[in-house]
């Protein structure tokens, strides 16, 4: 110091390196010891693919380790340390490791507690639900997905939202990504009104990742997070755009609104509620819900409509009845989705046989090796179809009866596939644009309007790369935000025409 006495404060060899930063374990050790339920704690480095090093802590307790104290050490040390310095990791022992002379072992505690593999580096496991969305090919299996791949995919663009910064992959560290408090703030806030549940800001130490926070809301002790019927779920809040509400938010739709326009909000909307839905189940009445939920959420203004397969059915819908009141919707994009009265507009047996010879076609580009994949996929989906038609059974034997549906046959899935299989869609003279997947069966699929033409007074249509799912990889979704992007263009120029006239 200015009088010149030197101090001692580490050994060099125990210094942890956080991705440059030089942080003295001695520093956390004295934090951690200050706390009334720790009988000793010594800081230590363990390494962190990202940063090379990171923060954890060996912790011998008083008293047998609750279930919260994990967090509550992890709090306690944000509220006395810098963000950096707090531990990501803390391992409780009933002693801490020590040499011959008594001095505690903190060189090389991460290898001796099995949090490296023996070789410096750190154990990796296999990707989890929320670990890799917008990294893999979700939805493989049609609209089935978890709760946590939806949070997480609208965790991901919260935070993209207020880091300003895109993409962020679901394992990028908040604070690497020049996250501070005030921004961790604001995303709180919009975690708490998106999903109704409040954190604080300590989570982050918790949840320092999108995939920790998505598993942190999903699988807390407390009752999971589930979407609440017919909710709107913030996505993207800026831009000078007429605001995208995208009918039901899918984790497929991450990679296409990461390539819309920076100008475009986006917003999900969630399904109803099953269980005050009215029965015979009907798809207008569905489109009605979801209309009222936006007009509570925006009681004025002009917004555009998307929806992937069915759900592009209940944007048509929605958007003829805003038609019907006299209001604009700038654009309707249906994904990949039929007019599901198109089988009454050519022969019923030649689109079998279309069909049949599709799935020939598709086995014989796969060859013998991706022969057995693709029939256990079909044999999959065959199994998903016998279950709709059990479950549609059940549902029209109950309303016969005696008219009430129980929580058993209400099913999100089941209940838009029978609303859209009694679903006699009316003209429409607003802008629509429709994406057809470009693998799909020859004969009546080949209509480039799947039988919409006759209804829609200003139809586009665009062909994606892919299948019904596949059209939604990273690589294919440039084609239908270009086309988006086009259509909205397209509309808005009509809008100030219409406006100057007026």
């Amino acid at each position: 110091d200015e009088d010149g006495y030197l101090f001692l404060t580490g050994r060099i060899k125990e210094i942890i390196n956080r991705g440059g930063e030089k942080i003295s374990p001695a520093e956390i050790d004295e934090v951690l010891n200050a706390h009334p339920a720790v009988a000793e704690a010594l800081a230590f480095s363990m390494p962190d693919e990202r940063l090379g090093e990171d923060v954890a802590a060996a912790v011998v307790l008083r008293n047998t380790p609750s279930p919260g104290m994990e967090t509550e050490l992890r709090d306690f040390a944000a509220s006395r340390l810098v963000p950096s310095k707090v531990p990501r990791r803390f391992v409780f022992l009933d002693e801490i490791p020590k040499a011959a002379t008594g001095k505690a072992l903190r060189i090389g505690l991460a290898d001796r507690l099995g949090l490296t593999n023996g070789n410096g580096d750190p154990h990796t496991a296999p990707p989890s639900a929320g670990d890799s969305i917008g990294e893999r090919r979700d939805g493989a299996a049609g609209h089935d997905s978890t709760a946590t791949d939806s949070v997480t995919m609208v965790l991901l663009h919260i935070w993209e939202d207020v880091l300003a910064t895109a993409p962020i992959g679901a394992n990028d560290d908040f604070f690497d990504l020049g996250g501070d408090s005030l921004m961790g703030a604001r995303i709180l806030g919009r975690i708490e009104e998106t999903f109704g549940k409040k954190l604080t800001l300590p989570s982050f130490f918790e949840a320092p990742t999108v995939a920790r926070m998505a598993r942190l809301l999903t699988e807390s002790p407390e009752k999971g997070y589930e979407f609440e019927g017919s909710k709107v779920i913030p996505i993207r809040t800026s831009g000078s755009l007429p605001p995208l509400f995208v009918i039901g938010p899918h984790p497929l739709f991450r990679n296409l609104v990461l390539q819309l326009p920076k100008q475009q909000p986006v917003y999900g909307l969630t399904f109803p509620d099953q269980r005050t839905l009215s029965v015979p189940f009907r798809l207008e009445k569905i489109a009605e819900r979801q209309l009222a939920a936006i007009r509570r959420f925006r009681p004025q203004g002009s917004f555009a409509l998307m929806g992937w397969c069915a759900d592009g059915l209940l944007a048509y819908e929605m958007a003829r009845m805003l038609e019907a009141r006299g209001e604009e919707v700038p654009l309707v994009t249906m994904i990949d989705a039929f007019n599901p009265r198109r089988w009454e507009q050519g022969n019923l047996w030649t689109a079998r046989t279309n069909r049949l010879r599709f799935h020939l076609e598709n086995l014989q580009k796969r060859g013998i090796k991706g022969a057995a994949a693709y029939g256990a996929e079909r044999f999959r989906m065959l199994q998903r179809r016998t279950r709709r038609a059990l479950w549609r059974a059940a549902y029209h034997l109950q309303l016969v009866t005696d008219r009430r549906v129980g929580d058993r046959l209400r099913i999100p899935e089941q209940i838009v596939s029978i609303a859209m299989n009694a679903y006699d869609p009316g003209p429409y003279g607003g802008r629509v644009l429709l994406l057809r997947a470009q693998n799909r069966p020859s004969g009546t699929f080949a209509d480039p309007a799947a039988g919409w033409k006759h209804l829609i007074k200003d139809l586009h249509v665009a062909d994606v790369t892919g299948d019904h799912v596949e059209m939604f990889a990273a690589g294919n979704v440039h084609r239908m935000a270009q086309a988006i992007a086009k259509q909205t263009q397209h509309a808005e120029a009509a809008v100030a025409v219409l406006t100057s006239r007026g």
